[in-house]
């Protein structure tokens, strides 16, 4: 493996920057189809991010009626 000077590495470095403008510039336009699914995607997420919020809730609720139940069978048994 070549050993590569500073000036080297600052050479190959400024001309990667100067291909990736180039290749950036030519992007004008971001396609209409690239920006819907941009979107669709970000609503996608925020719907993920909200059922897995609903489900967390409903984990919840699941423990606390397995505990009520639990209390429930306790107390019938004590009772008879």
């Amino acid at each position: 493996m070549a050993k590569l000077t500073i000036e080297e590495l600052k050479n190959n470095f400024d001309e990667w920057v100067r291909e990736m403008n180039s290749k950036v510039c030519e992007l004008n336009e971001v396609p209409k189809t690239m920006v819907e699914n941009t979107d669709n995607i970000q609503h996608n997420y925020e719907l993920i991010t909200e059922m897995r919020s609903e489900i967390d809730e409903l984990k919840e609720e699941i423990k606390l009626l397995k505990l009520m139940q639990l209390v429930s069978l306790k107390e019938q048994r004590l009772k008879h």
